[in-house]
């Protein structure tokens, strides 16, 4: 199963240079929708088997292709943080290894993580 998520067009020139190997969330209840199953009550029972990352950077535009570049997944864990005035919070990481697919650059090398 494939995650798609929107990312800065820096850090994912960083994803496929190699130089980035992992991608942080907020746990919000937008990424919680996103990545977790959860119970009637909207409990986290777990974070989905995603196997492959699909991050997408640019505007959209409706009728023309967003650039993007898919990952497969080492991992996706969830983990307490704590926020710039100290306050407990949750965060997504999303561990990722190999270059599968882009349609971003052509130029830039993926070495394998």
């Amino acid at each position: 199963m494939t995650l798609t998520l929107s990312i800065k067009e820096e850090f994912l020139k960083q994803l496929i240079a190699g130089t980035k190997k992992e991608d942080y969330r907020e746990a919000t209840p937008y990424n919680i929708s996103k990545i977790c199953d959860t119970d009637k009550d909207g409990k986290i029972i777990g974070v989905r088997a995603f196997d492959r990352v699909r991050f997408l950077t640019g505007k959209y535009t409706k009728g023309k292709a967003r650039p993007f570049a898919e990952f497969a997944i080492k991992e996706i864990f969830i983990e307490e943080v704590t926020d710039e005035q100290n306050n407990p919070c949750f965060d997504f990481t999303i561990k990722v290894s190999n270059l599968l697919a882009d349609n971003f650059s052509k130029t830039i090398s993926s070495p394998k993580i």
